[in-house]
């Protein structure tokens, strides 16, 4: 490629600019295509496992994992919300571009006439399978739309064994007979449970769907508060007007909690975290068993992350990291060193379209909101990416709170906008402040940078077509 061209595209894949998509019908440049093997969980911090240092929990299965590929410690998710971000990941698009703002019902399909990664594979000679929670703005019935032959969303009601499920149907489908190369997804439910788990604290309910809870220890058996658990000073008071409204209590129950009740449910979420990981060794002992990771690429995400207690937050939605930064995982044997870990920005919900299209040989024409990191999988360091994005609106279900926000992620700054409020701004410096507690937007000698970053972002939305109310 003339490096005019590469310039002007890696301009526009940073930016996030909405083009009219060339996807070369699904063409391929080789036939010699590995079969790729997509997991995530749901509502997992990137901290919420052993191999990232935690000692709070074991998680034997994602350790793994990080043993055998690329462990990704700044994956983020483009927006921290089930159905938005879970809608991007399939559409490789923001969720302003698809209009799934917030958790919609299926058959809403915001997915519209956009081309889905299921289908482009489908197309392409894989054959394609689904297995476990659904939760993206396409109907699960229209095959033709989301591209898997083969899907099994069960119930996420009342089955225990729901990730079990999901690990075997993935397990079998990959050991079935193919002529050709296959994808194939596994979406596990925890540790999702943590909503109820919070909902239940006072109650001590600890019967919860899809899961085993034995009951809280005492707090002083418990993990320790985070050292950022405190509310930050200077933080937007629409933030915590949000959290902190009773009328919200569905969504953020943990308000009057006392330290004790923050502990409590730091153990119980971590016992969810492990109780996902069990599926997931399975699922891997039995794809090295079967001597299946040859030609197989394996990866490994969350759709979003969990507060954890830190700034006082529970559930997702806030931009801070605990909700945003989340596992990404590779395993690609002979391809990936082996027990890597990689500091590169990327973006879950844009950055795995392009990947896996980039996998399996699809040629997408420079043109997608993401970026393949299959040059970060072969050892190149330098991000892929000038800078991501995310988005967020506050809501329970389709009901909104009245808050969006947007936040820009640099190597080493975060700046994060509200749409509303006397105090809209946050801006982090993550060397020196990584648990985000000092609002560097109210200090003067970052002015300078905090004129820099609301530029940088306004300018992003005015080629990406977005109409928030940035800071100019």
């Amino acid at each position: 490629m003339k490096r005019r061209r590469f310039i002007t595209n890696s301009l526009l894949a940073s930016a996030g600019m909405t083009l009219p998509i060339d996807y070369s019908g699904g063409q391929t440049t080789s036939e010699n295509r590995p079969n790729i093997i997509y997991l995530f969980t749901d509502q997992q911090t990137a901290t919420a496992m052993s191999c990232s240092g935690n000692p709070f929990l074991k998680t034997p299965g994602m350790d793994k994992m990080a043993a055998m590929g690329v462990r990704f410690k700044n994956c983020y998710a483009t927006q921290p919300l089930c159905g938005p971000n879970r809608t991007c990941m399939f559409t490789g698009l923001y969720p302003h571009q698809t209009g799934a703002i917030v958790n919609m019902d299926e058959e809403s399909n915001k997915v519209g006439s956009n081309p889905m990664l299921g289908s482009l594979l489908k197309d392409s000679g894989y054959d394609t399978a689904y297995f476990g929670k659904w939760h993206i703005a396409s109907s699960t019935k229209n095959k033709g739309q989301h591209g898997f032959d083969e899907i099994w969303t069960g119930s996420t009601s009342n089955q225990k064994d729901f990730d079990d499920l999901v690990a075997h149907k993935v397990l079998e489908f990959a050991k079935s007979n193919h002529k050709n190369p296959y994808f194939v997804v596994g979406s596990f439910i925890n540790p999702h449970n943590v909503c109820e788990l919070a909902r239940g604290k006072k109650t001590n309910k600890t019967e919860f769907p899809n899961c085993n809870m034995t009951g809280y220890p005492a707090p002083e058996k418990c993990p320790p508060l985070p050292i950022n658990f405190n509310v930050p000073q200077n933080e937007p008071e629409m933030v915590r007007a949000i959290h902190d409204n009773p009328d919200n209590r569905i969504q953020y129950p943990t308000s009057d909690w006392a330290e004790d009740d923050w502990r409590q449910y730091l153990w119980g979420y971590y016992r969810l975290v492990e109780h996902v990981d069990q599926s997931v060794l399975k699922l891997v002992n039995g794809l090295e068993e079967a001597g299946m990771l040859e030609n197989t690429v394996i990866i490994f995400s969350s759709d979003h992350g969990e507060g954890v207690a830190q700034q006082h937050w529970n559930q997702k939605q806030v931009l801070y990291e605990s909700c945003t930064n989340i596992p990404f995982m590779v395993v690609w044997k002979g391809h990936c060193k082996a027990g890597t870990e990689n500091e590169g920005l990327i973006s879950n919900g844009l950055d795995l379209f392009p990947t896996v299209c980039d996998l399996a040989k699809i040629d997408l024409k420079d043109q997608c909101q993401g970026k393949s990191i299959v040059p970060l999988l072969k050892g190149k360091k330098e991000n892929i990416s000038e800078f991501i994005v995310m988005e967020t609106v506050f809501a329970q279900g389709t009901r909104e709170y009245g808050l969006r926000g947007r936040c820009l992620r640099t190597p080493r700054y975060k700046y994060i906008v509200y749409s509303d409020g006397k105090l809209r701004e946050q801006l982090f410096d993550m060397e020196t402040d990584s648990g985000e507690m000092n609002n560097l937007a109210i200090n003067e000698k970052f002015s300078h940078k905090l004129v820099e970053l609301r530029s940088l972002l306004a300018d992003w939305g005015t080629k990406a077509n977005d109409n928030f109310n940035f800071i100019k």
